[in-house]
C-alpha cells in the first residue's frame, strides 16, 4: 500500500544542514501492522511527516519516491494531498492534549474531519457519525464525550478521541506516532488492543511509530529498525526478535531489561546529523566495523529479511 524508496530529507538551519534522512526505504503491505522502531531522534516522525508532506518550512525532501497504492505523493498537488490526509492516510499524533484544540468540544473537532472527508447531508447526520466513531473506539458514553472539552477527559480517553478523529474520514491507512506515550501501562494495553481490533474489524493498514520494542513484539507483523536517519534492518517481527542480524539491532535487544543479568548499553553516542559519520552511520559504535564501513554506506539487501551491513548477510 505504501512504498518509500531512497528518501532523503534535510533541514536547513542557521547551524547548517541537518541530514535527517539518508536513503530510507521500506514498504507497508495492505492489511498489516508495520512497525518503525528506533531511539529518539533517529528520524521516525520525520519519515511520516515527509510522507504526508507536513514538514516545517526548514525541512525539505531532497530526493526519493513515496507512493500510495501506486500514486506518487511527492508529485501530487496540494489539493490532492488535502484529500489524502485524513481521507486515505490518517495520523495519530504523539501528544493528544497538545494536538487537540483546548477551546473546542471534542465532538466539534471530530465533526471537522467528517465534514471534510465524508459525504453526509446535514449536521444531524454528522452528529450521528461523530457518536458512531466514538463508539468504534470503545469510548464510554460517546454522546457525553462529544460534549466534553479535552481537559475534561483522561489521557486514555484523549488518545481514543485522537484515534476517532483519524477514523472519521474512513481512511485506508493509519499512522500511529507513539500512540502510547505518557500513558500508564493499563491504558497502553487498552490502546494497543484497540488498534489490533480496528485492524481486524475495519481492515486498516497501520504504520506504528515507536521506540518501545515491547509494543512492537505485541502488535506488529513486520518491523523496520532505524538508526540516525537510515533503515538498518527489516524483518518479520518474530524473526527480528529471535535472530537479529544487524549489530545495532542486536545491541538494542541486548539493552532490554531482562535480556541478561546486567544491562548492556550500546557503546558510544548517537551521531550529530549536522556532521554525520562517513560511510555507515553506525560504524563508530559497531564491533564489526572495518575500513569499508568507514568509506562506503551499505545498501539494504535481502528479500523478506533485509539488512544494511557490509559484514552481515541478510
Amino acid at each position: 500500500m505504501l512504498r518509500v524508496e531512497n528518501l532523503v530529507t534535510r533541514f536547513h538551519t542557521y547551524d547548517g544542514v541537518v541530514r535527517a534522512l539518508e536513503g530510507v526505504s521500506f514498504e507497508v503491505r495492505e492489511g498489516e501492522i508495520f512497525g518503525l522502531v528506533g531511539e529518539t531522534g533517529c528520524g521516525k516522525s520525520v519519515t511520516t511527516y515527509s510522507t504526508l508532506r507536513l514538514l516545517p518550512s526548514t525541512g525539505r525532501v531532497h530526493s526519493g519516491r513515496i507512493t500510495l497504492s501506486g500514486e506518487s505523493l511527492l508529485d501530487a498537488s496540494e489539493s490532492r494531498m488535502r484529500e489524502v490526509r485524513g481521507g486515505e492516510i490518517a495520523m495519530i499524533f504523539q501528544d493528544p492534549l497538545s494536538a487537540l484544540n483546548p477551546v473546542m468540544r471534542v465532538g466539534d473537532q471530530i465533526a471537522e474531519s467528517v465534514w471534510l472527508h465524508d459525504d453526509l447531508p446535514d449536521a444531524d447526520a454528522v452528529a450521528v457519525r461523530v457518536e458512531e466513531v466514538l463508539g468504534e473506539v470503545r469510548m464510554p458514553d460517546p454522546a457525553g464525550a462529544a460534549r466534553a472539552f479535552p481537559h475534561e477527559l483522561s489521557g486514555g480517553m484523549q488518545q481514543r478521541v485522537m484515534i476517532a478523529m483519524a477514523l472519521a474520514g474512513r481512511p485506508k491507512m493509519l499512522i500511529a506516532d507513539e500512540p502510547t506515550t505518557a500513558l500508564d501501562v493499563t491504558i497502553q494495553s487498552q490502546v494497543l488492543q484497540l488498534l489490533r481490533q480496528l485492524k481486524q474489524e475495519a481492515g486498516l493498514t497501520v504504520l506504528l511509530i515507536t521506540h518501545d520494542l515491547g509494543v512492537v513484539a505485541e502488535l506488529c507483523d513486520r518491523v523496520a529498525v532505524m538508526y540516525a536517519g537510515t533503515i538498518v534492518e527489516t524483518a518479520p517481527v518474530e524473526e527480528l526478535f529471535s535472530d537479529p542480524k544487524h549489530p545495532y539491532t542486536q545491541g538494542l535487544l541486548a539493552a532490554l531489561p531482562g535480556a541478561s543479568e546486567t544491562l548492556a548499553p550500546v557503546p558510544g553516542r548517537v551521531p550529530d546529523l549536522l556532521a554525520p559519520p562517513s560511510g555507515c552511520r553506525f560504524h563508530p559504535r559497531c564491533p564489526l566495523a572495518v575500513d569499508r564501513c568507514r568509506a562506503e554506506a551499505p545498501e539494504l539487501r535481502g528479500d523478506t529479511r533485509q539488512v544494511a551491513c557490509h559484514e552481515v548477510e541478510p
